[in-house]
């Protein structure tokens, strides 16, 4: 939303993709670590 936004003033974020502001390292971490597993147990 925030990208469609800017993009309708700047080029560059019109095409810009949501990940590329993501580092999704931690997140599969988390996963191969089973923390959201246990977290859908409780």
């Amino acid at each position: 939303m925030i990208l469609a936004e800017l993009g309708e003033k700047d080029l560059k974020a019109r095409q810009a993709k949501p990940e590329d502001f993501l580092d999704m390292r931690f997140v599969a971490e988390l996963e191969r670590e089973g923390f959201f597993k246990k977290l859908r147990e409780k």
